[in-house]
């Protein structure tokens, strides 16, 4: 990632490319329009589309199922309470002809699996929305050039003007009901406005953008079908698919307590498996019914935004979405990046344009090839946006509104807003503000990514095989031993690099056959586990050949054996890699070598202070990593037979097993990471790299959250690590330089090196 001031991306068929002009680039970004200029923009009016009559009778159709469908619902909620009513009130007389238990069962059981089956259909009727997250809204007094752009388009395309106007920070622009059924017939509209969508477009495409999203609400009849229709398949999705934890203690019941419960219990989870069947066809029923609608309302609201931006602004807006949207997973890894250091970026909306020119061309031609490549199914609710620029170019609309520059200039101080935004968003994901000592200014998250990245491909050209994570390399403990001969040092790492050039495929094979080997131990242990629980497994899925302990421990020999025989060579070259650091770090010892680098003597610090951290890291501690990623493995294995086995006391036994195994090795990989200082806290707050990676080992009876703590350990001890080469490895790199040898670039097909620049 890189920055993109003062340049403004353009895009060229889906391509982001650098302004032509870094003077207008600089115009162009700072630019704030006046509502005189964005009123003068609008031209006309879009000339109302007179809807067919074959349109107004799909829409009765569809609204008359749509009502149809919630009332069939009830009356099967309705018909299963009056079963359990019915039976209560007639069948008492079974008291008279059965005696003891057996009557008992056979009154009290139906009564107990139809009020099970009611309970579960019925709860999704009476459960609460969850929250939205609180938006941020801006008024017509603090941006008057954006509210005359609504205003305009509003009357442009014949819609109500919303009541409010908010701003978030997603790739995205929606208009809906302010709340609910009344606000919507009241025609009360609330706008929601992405600022990286605004920071993404300019101002025509923006623009455009707008017109869809009011398109939809240029007719009331539309606007409440629109609502009904979302309404009712929102709830259907609901009572089919969600779960809770009433779901939870059900499945519990059905496994516990005596024969007759559990009986009873697993008759009920039938019925309601059954029921929900039934409403799954009625869902599926209702949305293949409103999706030929819904796709031609998204053509109508098409055809608002063309006619207002004109028709060649409607694939370039499409398109210009899709690498902002990529660009927001760019991101996202970023601030992900940013926030193990405690740190995050206090301007999302500009992070994400800042990534957009950082999107690789074979990501945007694939982009592009799928665009072109998208077919429109029936049961989708919206048209592939082929078919749709295609529509919008048939129309051939010049627009009724043209404003050149981008759209931050809609906004005052579009960097205050977005700021503002951000905090809100951080605020939303965290429960409370952000102290203002974490947030730091985008451009310096940009810088920071874009250092590690160039880090990280030095480490690819200095180590330039395929790494296997399992297996460290490693690294002096403190400045090597400086070297009385610059020429003979200069003279063996050119033999160093070209040992690593020529060996490197025969490397990468066995790093391959290596990451295999893990796998399959891990496959083997999992056996061993669950047949020491006494549960029967199938053989094949675990790459033994019997299921019997004795296989097992054939294949987890035959795998360590294999392992053995690959560790020589595999050690020979880390140990390249390894010497090859030695050397350049040792010459960067000499007075004369650093002086003559820039930055040299800045470089040696950073050096000896980085070492001790990065040796500790790379020695006990990730030998302890290995293991508990081992046991990770191997717990993965196990949990794979849960399924369709979930009462399975010997599979739950051996569950715990794996699960109290792993929580013996992060105990371990806690204790042997120690008091090592995590190398990279630059806010002096004394981070150990415990507190980064193992803050907390849950319980042994935990599996969910101990898979979760192993996972998270794992990514930020690599990630650490990694780190830590990658800067080691551009000091090497600088000091190579300054011995007149070029970096180096590997061939990923036949391994042969070639010199960069």
């Amino acid at each position: 990632m890189s920055e993109t001031e003062p340049d403004r991306p353009e895009f060229h068929g889906g391509v982001a490319t650098a302004a032509s002009s870094p003077e207008a680039g600089v115009t162009d970004a700072g630019r704030v329009f006046t509502p005189e200029e964005v009123r003068a923009a609008f031209r006309g009016a879009i000339p109302p589309k007179k809807l067919p009559a074959s349109y107004r009778v799909w829409a009765l159709i569809v609204a008359c199922v749509m009502v149809a469908l919630p009332l069939i619902y009830v009356g099967i909620v309705t018909a299963a309470g009056y079963a359990m009513y019915w039976h209560a009130t007639h069948n008492h007389v079974v008291f008279q002809t059965m005696r003891g238990k057996a009557a008992a069962l056979s009154y009290f059981g139906p009564l107990l699996v139809l009020g099970i089956v009611v309970l579960f259909l019925a709860k999704p009727l009476f459960a609460r929305r969850g929250r939205s997250a609180a938006g941020m809204s801006v008024t017509r007094e603090e941006e008057p050039a954006l509210f005359a752009l609504v205003d305009g388009v509003c009357e442009a395309v014949g819609s109500p003007r919303p009541v409010r106007v908010d701003v978030d920070c997603r790739v995205n622009a929606s208009a809906g009901a302010e709340h609910g059924l009344v606000s919507l017939l009241r025609r009360r509209l609330v706008l929601t406005v992405g600022l990286p969508l605004v920071a993404a477009t300019e101002a025509d495409q923006f623009a455009g953008v707008l017109a869809h999203e009011f398109g939809h609400f240029a007719q009331s009849a539309g606007m409440g079908l629109t609502y009904v229709v979302n309404s009712v398949n929102h709830w259907f999705a609901r009572v089919v698919y969600e779960r809770d934890a009433w779901d939870e203690s059900l499945n519990e019941w059905a496994t516990a307590g005596n024969l007759y419960s559990m009986l009873l219990v697993n008759l009920a989870r039938l019925m309601v498996w059954a029921s929900r069947r039934v409403l799954w066809v009625l869902m599926q029923v209702g949305h293949a019914a409103s999706c030929t609608m819904s796709r031609q309302m998204e053509f109508d609201a098409d055809r608002c935004q063309a006619m207002l931006a004109g028709s060649p602004i409607v694939a370039s807006t499409m398109r210009r979405i899709r690498a902002a949207a990529m660009a927001e997973g760019g991101a996202m890894s970023d601030v992900s990046e940013s926030w193990k250091d405690g740190k995050l970026p206090d301007d999302l909306p500009r992070l994400i344009e800042a990534n957009v020119p950082q999107i690789p061309p074979a990501a945007l031609r694939a982009m592009d090839e799928s665009l072109a490549a998208e077919k429109t199914g029936v049961f989708d609710t919206h048209p592939a946006d082929k078919d749709r620029i295609a529509a919008a170019s048939r129309l051939d609309a010049p627009g009724v509104f043209h404003l050149e520059g981008p759209a931050t200039g809609l906004f005052r101080d579009f960097e205050a807003v977005s700021r503002a935004a951000t905090a809100e968003h951080y605020r939303g994901l965290l429960g409370g503000p952000v102290e203002p000592g974490r947030l730091v200014p985008y451009r310096e998250v940009v810088r920071g990514v874009e250092d590690r990245q160039a880090d990280y491909q030095a480490f690819n050209r200095v180590y330039p095989g395929t790494m296997v994570f399992h297996r460290p390399i490693p690294i002096p403990e403190a400045l090597p031993p400086t070297p009385d001969d610059v020429d003979a040092a200069r003279a063996e790492l050119e033999r160093i690099r070209a040992e690593q050039a020529a060996t490197r495929a025969e490397h990468d094979a066995r790093a391959e056959a290596d990451r295999e080997g893990f796998a399959a131990r891990a496959k083997a242990q999992a056996a061993a586990v669950l047949m020491n629980a006494g549960y029967r497994l199938r053989p094949a899925a675990f790459g033994i050949e019997a299921a019997t302990l004795d296989a097992s421990r054939s294949a987890l020999e035959a795998a360590e054996a294999a392992g053995r025989e690959r560790t020589p060579a595999l050690d020979r070259f880390d140990g390249l890699c390894t010497r090859r650091m030695a050397v350049a770090l040792g010459l960067l010892g000499r007075d004369d070598v650093a002086g003559a680098i820039e930055g040299g003597e800045a470089a040696r610090a950073e050096v000896v202070a980085l070492l001790p951290a990065a040796s500790a890291l790379a020695g006990p501690s990730w030998r302890a990593l290995a293991k508990a990623l081992q046991a990770r493995a191997v717990l993965f294995s196990v949990l794979g037979e849960y399924q369709g086995n979930e009462s399975d006391e010997k599979l739950r036994k051996a569950i715990f097993e794996a699960a109290s195994d792993l929580h013996g090795r992060l105990v371990g990989l806690s204790a042997a990471l120690g008091g090592t200082p995590y190398p990279f806290d630059r806010g002096g707050q004394g981070k150990t790299l415990v507190d980064m990676a193992v803050p907390a080992v849950p319980d042994e009876d935990d599996v969910g959250p101990l898979l979760q703590a192993a996972e998270h350990a794992s990514e930020r001890l690599v990630s650490v690590y990694v780190r830590c080469l990658g800067r080691l490895s551009a000091v090497v790199e600088r000091v190579e330089a300054h011995l007149g040898l070029p970096a180096l670039a590997f061939d990923d097909e036949s391994g042969d090196n070639r010199a960069l620049g």
